[in-house]
């Protein structure tokens, strides 16, 4: 998950239905962040199946982010959410494995409801640099990962949770 670099809310606070809970926040928020994945734990290439079953990557991951989320448009308390990152890796110095770059979009529309917040979320990713070993490409950019997901979420908040 990327550590935030800085965020700037553009509203202003709603006080909650409930005694000691935090204020909503309701309006414009744009975060801009940057995640990295650092190459831990114990990695061996030495066979396919150790290399599968190793905990470690031998891989670093540089992934800035970008996050937007709406003030109510339609109803009261609709939240339209959106996060832009990239992952950048670099290449595994073990077996000259290089992944290419994938660009990553997550994304949410949800009401809330009272304590509950209920909607559509997914995700859309695709690889738009091809995997390279030892300098040359593994396979054309036609064959690249693509992923999508469709979903939906259901999340409630506990007044005794968010007192102060």
């Amino acid at each position: 998950m990327p550590k935030s670099i800085g965020s700037r809310y553009f509203g202003k606070p709603r006080p909650s239905r409930f005694a000691g809970a935090y204020p909503i926040l309701q309006g414009l928020t744009v975060l801009v962040g940057f995640g990295t994945v650092f190459p831990a734990g114990s990695y061996d290439a030495s066979t396919p199946l150790n290399k599968a079953l190793s905990i470690g990557s031998n891989i670093w991951d540089f992934a800035p982010a970008l996050t937007y989320t709406t003030a109510p448009i339609l109803i009261e308390g609709t939240e339209i959410s959106a996060k832009f990152y990239s992952n950048n890796y670099l290449e595994n110095p073990e077996t000259h494995y290089l992944t290419g770059q994938l660009l990553d979009l997550d994304f949410a529309v949800t009401e809330h409801v009272g304590r509950f917040q209920i909607g559509a979320t997914g995700f859309y990713a695709t690889q738009i640099e091809a995997i390279r070993d030892s300098g040359f490409p593994c396979r054309p950019m036609e064959t690249a990962a693509k992923f999508s997901s469709l979903g939906v979420s259901l999340r409630t908040t506990s007044p005794s949770l968010t007192r102060q």
